[in-house]
């Protein structure tokens, strides 16, 4: 009687287990050349292996991840260290990614975090924390901020050292000096040469000082404006009470009121 079809299968499985572990490193190496030569099709039955045993394979895949956890993530933490610049990189590329296919979604979720409370403080450390850890690409985003709201970067500096020296006031004219503003940046780019607003009467003269008022203002190139440098060049103004007659004020020279001109 003749060896039934199970038993036959059983003793081809015990001479091919016996045969690996007799030869195992060239069972090894032949599978390596092997599955190097058929990439494609190692990867077709491995797919088709994973659709037919999903539920299996993923609840192994569960359990190796619960049991070697702290290797893995060691592991990672050592690859991120080694290329942190190429990491940091790629991360940014797949949010740019994810963010270009649904970019709604994830303005949403901003305003949603903007709303929770303490948003703005976590905001500012964050801010504090990357300005920290990017100092070039902090400067170089400032730069290019400047380069492109030029006559506004120039108006807030102005107001702000006025403001500091005490030359600023309620009643200028804000809209007719941030004129002057986009003026002077215009003649900077169309003639190629940096023009700037002078104030006519310096804000802290040597002698005399004025206000950050539009009539005291002008725009000039900056090779004069540093020239000038605080003195009050101004031949056309005349000493107060003065008759017709009278020589003008030279550069530098104070009038004999008091107070201070605008």
């Amino acid at each position: 009687m003749g060896m039934s079809t199970g038993d036959e299968k059983a003793k081809a499985r015990e001479r091919a287990r016996a045969y690996y572990y007799a030869n195992k490193e060239r069972c090894l190496e032949r599978g390596r050349d092997w599955r190097a030569a058929n990439k494609e099709k190692v990867k077709t039955n491995n797919a088709a292996y994973h659709a037919d045993n999903r539920e299996r394979e993923n609840a192994r895949s569960r359990a190796w991840k619960e049991e070697n956890r702290e290797g893995m993530n060691a592991r990672r933490r050592a690859a991120y260290a080694a290329n942190l610049k190429q990491a940091r990189a790629d991360a940014r590329s797949r949010k740019k990614v994810r963010y270009a296919q649904n970019p709604e979604k994830y303005r949403n979720l901003a305003r949603n975090d903007r709303t929770k409370p303490g948003a703005k403080v976590r905001e500012a450390a964050a801010q504090k924390l990357w300005a920290e850890r990017n100092p070039h690409r902090r400067k170089a985003a400032q730069r290019r901020w400047y380069q492109r709201h030029l006559e506004h970067a120039r108006l807030q500096l102005a107001i702000s050292q006025a403001n500091r020296r005490r030359r600023y006031v309620s009643w200028a004219n804000v809209n007719a000096i941030a004129t002057l503003y986009a003026d002077a940046a215009l003649l900077t780019r169309t003639t190629g040469r940096s023009h700037v607003v002078d104030h006519i009467i310096p804000l802290r003269g040597r002698k005399v000082s004025g206000l950050h008022v539009e009539s005291n203002l002008r725009i000039v190139e900056r090779s004069e404006n540093a020239r000038k440098s605080n003195k009050w060049e101004s031949l056309e103004w005349e000493r107060i009470c003065a008759s017709s007659g009278d020589v003008p004020l030279a550069s530098g020279e104070a009038p004999p009121m008091q107070g201070v001109l605008f």
